[in-house]
């Protein structure tokens, strides 16, 4: 029986976003046969699994998650996830997902790689850690100073002081991305340089003028062949 097996990095993704608390749900326009057994590999519940869903069932199902007071994060790269990658509160799409897809998508990952989703997120929650940090730097002083002012007598200038030293501290705190990744660890092992994720964005495009026909037959030209063997021919050499 064919098959089309799901991602080798899928599993470990969704394990990962299960640790940190987050709720795994398939939306599918597989039979739901089809969609349990890909579910079971995947470690999602049967429960959170959609099957048979056409756009506008996506649609009510992102909805729903919505209203039930879920924040809703969507990832797809078809034509048929485009609706609801506009309805959920975050939309994420790949570099080489569909023209609409890409620009319905609030985040796109630029590499064809599920573990990207992760660390987008790990990436999100590291800068939110800073900006309340930033608060916290600026306003614990400043708040410490106005207070000593109305009740002691204290010095301008040691307010002045303690003013312009948590600003420059709290800008120096947002600048320690630039040192070191920290607790983000970027994936090195997949990581593509502009020829090749070209090359890749071609090779998925392709994939999916097979699917979807264009109404227009476009004629090859030369040029374009040794284009396409030079991208394959760059993709074996960096494996």
């Amino acid at each position: 029986m064919y098959s089309d097996p799901p991602r080798l990095e899928s599993k470990g993704v969704i394990e990962e976003l299960e640790q940190a608390g987050t709720t795994s749900y398939m939306l599918s326009g597989d039979v739901t046969r089809v969609a349990k057994a890909i579910a079971t590999q995947l470690g999602i519940k049967p429960d959170n699994v959609h099957a048979e869903a056409f756009p506008e069932r996506k649609v009510a199902v992102v909805k729903s998650l919505h209203e039930s007071g879920k924040t809703v994060a969507f990832c797809g790269d078809g034509i048929n996830d485009s609706a609801a990658l506009a309805y959920a509160d975050v939309s994420i799409s790949f570099a080489g997902a569909t023209d609409i897809a890409r620009e319905t998508a609030d985040v796109v990952l630029m590499e064809d790689d599920l573990r990207g989703l992760v660390h987008a997120i790990k990436i999100a929650k590291q800068a939110m850690e800073i900006i309340w940090q930033n608060t916290a730097i600026v306003a614990v002083p400043n708040v410490g100073v106005l207070l000593a002012g109305v009740l002691f007598a204290l010095d301008p200038v040691l307010a002045i002081v303690i003013n312009n030293g948590s600003a420059i501290l709290a800008e120096l705190n947002g600048l320690r991305p630039l040192l070191g990744p920290g607790r983000v660890t970027p994936l090195l092992s997949h990581s593509l340089d502009a020829q090749q994720l070209t090359c890749e964005e071609n090779r998925l495009q392709s994939h999916q003028d097979e699917a979807f026909p264009r109404e227009k037959v476009y004629a090859w030209k030369k040029e374009d062949t040794l284009a396409s063997g030079l991208c394959t021919s760059v993709m074996r050499n960096n494996k």
